[in-house]
């Protein structure tokens, strides 16, 4: 089997919700792929994998009370730093907004986190 990182959001949503692996297994191989493709490329800019894999966790505990499960349930995606996460600097790729919290999700953000998705982090963008 290919590594869970590669497969769709659609393959991972019904690997989740079929209970053939869990989101932590899926936040897991996501996180270990960013620690070793990230050195390289330098797209993550925020990553907190101690609040990833609780979000995933917290998707799993859903699954296993048989929750209603959104079509993204626990499946993880990542968010730029221009895009509001409720909580996080939107620092636009500029240094000196670092200070800018969003108080609410992008209305994209919500959109995700309503469909069961969870955050695995923040990707970089150029300032403006």
């Amino acid at each position: 089997m290919q590594p869970l990182w590669q497969l769709s959001a659609t393959e991972q949503a019904i690997g989740i919700s079929s209970g053939a692996f869990t989101s932590a297994d899926v936040m897991d191989s996501v996180l270990a792929r960013i620690a070793i493709a990230d050195k390289d490329v330098n797209a993550i800019a925020d990553i907190n994998p101690e609040a990833a894999r609780q979000a995933a966790a917290a998707a799993d505990i859903a699954v296993s009370r048989g929750d209603p499960l959104g079509p993204l349930h626990g499946v993880p995606f990542t968010v730029k730093v221009n895009v509001d996460v409720s909580g996080l600097s939107t620092n636009n790729g500029v240094p000196a907004f670092q200070k800018i919290i969003a108080t609410d999700n992008s209305p994209v953000v919500q959109n995700l986190v309503n469909a069961g998705a969870v955050i695995a982090g923040r990707t970089n963008t150029p300032e403006f």
